[in-house]
């Protein structure tokens, strides 16, 4: 299982286009049409409340209040995102698992939007913190006049990410419009009703695919979504009930040292990663960009360089030198990179930018072969040949 799972990498590499990213502004969000043969279910369940191992999570906050100012984000007591504004999703911040208190509050120290309350981060999970209206309308007979005027329910989109197959993509779809129902359309299927404050989960087989969602005050609209294997697409139905506005946040479903450690075409990168003590840095943390050579270029260059490969993936100095001349912050997609003279690496060098009629070179002679494969903390690029590091330069 794992094997056929791990064999999808390469399709995943040429399959991902740069119009995929992780956005922090929302997008207009194109249309996802189901196959009649495949699932989709309302949910409203609270996460699991099992044991939660010691390690880290990441987690991003949407904004989706349309009468709310600009917030702020503490996590126990620190603040980790400032004066995000309506309608925006975060990139992911990197936090520690465990019990974390959650206070969002008004931009510049105002007051919270919602009582600090208490949630659970498991470890090896990605969250979504959907702050929304209050399920309750504010103006309710039937609710406490102090009672809270928002929500933020914390979205486990790992869980939905194992529900699917692989190969499928995963849809998540949130309706932040108060109090609305929406009814989405996914082709032949049954009709997803999806109450307000609840999301739909759907998983879907890669292509071109249409989603028409209608609202139960009658205004309705229409897209299309290209679906990628193994990708997650985050949908949000946001604004009023008149005016509908939909949202697609896309990310990967694995990290970046596991989709380079789980694909054979990169394995000797992969053990160069180990070897610098570097996997755990390229599984938790984030964002990064990585230029990840194949095997052939690291075979290459281990022979240009007379050292055996056995000898080279052995070597912690060297090692760390290659994967850190490979890895630069920042989430950096080819089109971005084509507008850039030098890319700052974590090595302290650069590696330089030019064009021919082919497209990118990367130091006068590397080329990407495989651009824009996006991970769940950055993105992916495959070489064919090694950025050699300063420090090894003849």
């Amino acid at each position: 299982m794992i094997r056929r799972i791990f064999a999808a990498v390469l399709c995943l590499f040429i399959a991902v286009t740069a119009a995929q990213a992780q956005e922090v502004t929302p997008e207009p969000t194109p249309e996802v049409t189901a196959d009649p043969r495949l699932e989709a279910t309302a949910v409203t369940t609270p996460e699991s409340t099992e044991e939660v191992p010691t390690g880290y999570a990441r987690v991003r906050l949407g904004h989706y209040v349309p009468s709310a100012d600009r917030v702020d984000l503490y996590v126990n007591g620190v603040r980790v995102f400032s004066d995000v504004p309506y309608p925006i999703t975060t990139n992911y911040l990197t936090v520690a698992s465990g019990t974390a208190q959650i206070d969002i509050r008004r931009a510049d120290g105002g007051s919270s939007l919602i009582p600090p309350f208490d949630v659970e981060i498991h470890a090896e999970r990605a969250y979504t913190l959907a702050l929304m209206d209050s399920i309750t309308p504010v103006d309710s007979t039937d609710e406490p006049q102090d009672a809270p005027r928002y929500q933020a329910p914390l979205i486990d989109e790992t869980a939905v990410v194992g529900t699917g197959i692989a190969g499928s993509a995963r849809i998540i779809l949130l309706n932040a419009i108060a109090p609305s129902t929406l009814t989405a359309g996914f082709g032949s299927s049954q009709p997803l009703a999806v109450p307000f404050g609840s999301r739909g989960i759907v998983s879907l087989p890669p292509g071109d695919f249409s989603l028409t969602v209608t609202l139960d005050s009658g205004a309705r609209f229409e897209n299309i979504i290209s679906l990628r294997a193994d990708l997650l697409y985050f949908i949000v139905i946001y604004g009023t009930a008149d005016q509908p506005q939909p949202s697609l946040q896309v990310s990967g479903t694995r990290s970046i040292a596991r989709l380079i450690s789980e694909s054979g075409a990169f394995s000797l990168f992969a053990s160069l990663i180990r070897t610098a003590d570097l996997m755990d840095v390229l599984d938790v943390d984030s964002p990064f960009t990585v230029f990840a050579p194949t095997n052939t270029a690291v075979e290459a260059f281990a022979l240009e360089r007379g050292i055996a490969v056995d000898v080279l993936l052995a070597d912690p100095t060297l090692a760390a030198s290659i994967v850190q001349a490979h890895t630069a912050r920042g989430l950096m997609f080819t089109d971005s990179i084509a507008t850039l003279a030098l890319v700052p690496m974590n090595s302290g060098g650069d590696i330089v930018i030019a064009q021919d009629s082919i497209g990118l070179l990367l130091n006068g002679a590397a080329r990407i072969v495989v651009p824009d494969v996006l991970a769940t903390n950055g993105v992916i690029h495959a070489v064919d040949q090694v950025l050699l590091p300063d420090e090894v330069e003849d």
